[in-house]
């Protein structure tokens, strides 16, 4: 069976990516940039081979992904490194090196900053690598990934959005916001990818002096235009995951967040139930409309919010989303969906109906527990009530034991750290 090159982020996603892969039939490379993904992906019977980018780091927390996958961009966009330093000939050569003998191999990467580079190199890959693209076209995945081109472009397909504008983040653009915005507000950045912990600019605020301060710090952190939106208050979060290419797009189902993540990893599904599309009603067909107007071939994922009985478009990731190994617990592989049509150049979506996934993410479950944001019981009830999991596997043992390694090691600093206080 044909190899697949997964440019890895966290553990848990690189892993559900890549026993998705593996359990379709094919064989999976990884290009990963800490050690914890190393050593518990890595582990996954279905790797055939693993290279880490920024060696052995000893960075227990593993920002060391952040920083590699920072300095990945900047050598793009012309931006100071941080201390630890990945040049793009390292990534380069560690892809060339993966790619071995395959005259031509496809690439899946699971994070915004990845996708941006492949696109914005994708001259230099398209003679042996095949990567996600929209319309074939370099430089079109980041422009459908500006937030407010989704906005605009999720309008024309008569999906609804809450209200929005652009804003420098400048003296004259801070002035202008605060002038015209009604509060409370929401603020983001336009290209989370280009600016580094992009997704920690987004902030909520009440008054015009937090809004004054989100604007500043966004400011110092390289980001010169924010969209401002109306606040919305959410009852339900929904993500929407597929794949497209060959002119199709397959939405098999939508994946509803039970428990959200806390801190660090507010936003991100700790607990979800995937069921099916048939749930979106009309909005599935507008959603796949949406898809065939960026010309996208690959991964997706779609944030939607329930808001007064209304379904709302918030935006896109061209790329797979955190809890994709859910989604393929329900019998729809999309990884595998999309290896499968870039390398026969066919499309064949699961021919027998899917079955609901009541999932947990150990990962996000563990740094809520280590944050302290879960009691030792809340963390062992939710732990053992939840049967569908991302990193323990029957089938594929290895990861779970060296999770388990890493949930000791977070269990002893945080009693060290209760000891302390």
């Amino acid at each position: 069976m044909k190899d697949v090159i997964v440019m890895g982020g966290n553990y848990s996603l690189t892993l559900g990516v890549t026993r998705s892969l593996g359990e379709t039939g094919f064989n999976v490379k990884l290009l990963v940039a800490d050690k914890w993904t190393e050593r518990i992906a890595g582990s996954s019977k279905y790797v055939t081979k693993c290279c880490n980018c920024l060696g052995n780091s000893e960075n227990e927390e593993s920002s060391s992904l952040l920083k590699g996958i920072h300095n990945i961009t900047s050598v793009l966009l012309g931006r100071p490194k941080l201390k630890t330093e990945v040049r793009f000939d390292q990534i380069w050569a560690a892809l060339e090196q993966l790619r071995g003998n395959n005259e031509h191999i496809l690439i899946i990467p699971v994070s915004d900053p990845y996708c941006l580079m492949l696109d914005e190199q994708a001259s230099k890959f398209s003679e042996h690598y095949y990567i996600p693209n929209c319309f074939g076209k370099p430089g079109k995945v980041a422009y459908y990934m500006d937030k407010m081109v989704q906005k605009n472009l999720a309008r024309q397909c008569d999906l609804k959005t809450a209200w929005g504008n652009i804003y420098s983040t400048y003296e004259n653009g801070v002035r202008k916001a605060v002038q015209e915005v009604k509060f409370p507000c929401f603020m983001k950045v336009l290209l989370s990818a280009k600016v580094f912990k992009g997704k920690n600019l987004y902030t909520v605020c009440k008054n015009k002096e937090e809004l004054q301060n989100a604007m500043g710090k966004a400011s110092s952190s390289g980001c010169s235009k924010v969209l401002i939106e109306e606040f919305l208050d959410i009852e339900k979060d929904i993500c929407v995951y597929g794949v497209a290419g060959n002119n199709h797009v397959y939405i098999p189902g939508c994946l509803e967040t039970i428990r959200g993540g806390y801190g660090r990893h507010k936003g991100v599904t700790i607990e979800g139930m995937v069921c099916s599309a048939a749930w979106l009603g009309e909005t599935k067909g507008k959603l796949e409309e949406f898809v065939k107007r960026i010309g996208l071939t690959g991964l997706f994922c779609i944030d939607l919010a329930i808001i007064k009985g209304e379904v709302f478009f918030i935006e896109m990731n061209l790329r797979s989303g955190a809890s994709i190994y859910g989604v393929t617990l329900t019998g729809a592989n999309l990884p595998g969906i999309l290896a499968e049509m870039i390398y026969s150049n066919t499309y064949k979506k699961p021919a027998n109906s899917l079955r609901t996934s009541h999932f947990l993410s150990e990962m996000i479950e563990l740094d809520a527990y280590a944050d302290g944001f879960l009691t030792h019981d809340e963390y062992n009830r939710h732990m053992s009530d939840v049967q569908e999991r991302f990193i323990k596997n029957d089938v594929d043992p290895e990861p779970w034991k060296i999770f388990q390694k890493l949930e000791f090691r977070k269990r002893v600093v945080k009693c060290i750290r209760m000891l302390k206080s």
